[in-house]
């Protein structure tokens, strides 16, 4: 004998799993958030990013001295360079140009993750701060 049976809900079983669907994603969400910082999280996410940030401006800021002082605007410009390039999502490189049109869309890429990168590294900052004095708190 076949059995065959199809499910079928009426509204109200259906507004009652939905309602359930959207409390256990609810509650999945809030794990994320109250989770115990552990220190290997600490670390990974405050003190390695602000110990790169540290190290990168101070590489660049040696690079960027013009007759003893510090062009700002470059500087600024450079050390965005890795914090924005990633940012952007898409590289525009066009196909079927020239190599002028070509280089010049890389250089134009380049140009706005550089100033993408100034713009996210407050919020890079922020963040690990943000993490490392909640570890503290949770202590």
């Amino acid at each position: 004998m076949e059995y065959d049976k199809q499910i079928r809900y009426n509204d109200s079983q259906m507004e009652r799993y939905q309602a359930y669907i959207s409390k256990v994603q609810k509650i999945k969400r809030l794990d994320k958030r109250t989770k115990e910082m552990t220190i290997g999280d600490v670390i990974k996410i405050s003190i390695l990013p602000l110990t790169f940030m540290v190290f990168w401006f101070w590489m660049t800021k040696t690079i960027m001295k013009v007759s003893g002082q510090t062009d700002w605007f470059w500087w600024i410009f450079i050390a965005g360079l890795p914090f924005g390039i990633h940012k952007m999502r898409l590289i525009l490189i066009p196909r079927g140009m020239d190599t002028t049109a070509t280089l010049g869309m890389a250089a134009l890429s380049v140009i706005i993750g550089a100033l993408i990168g100034s713009i996210m590294i407050p919020v890079y900052v922020i963040r690990a701060i943000y993490v490392f004095i909640r570890y503290i708190i949770e202590r």
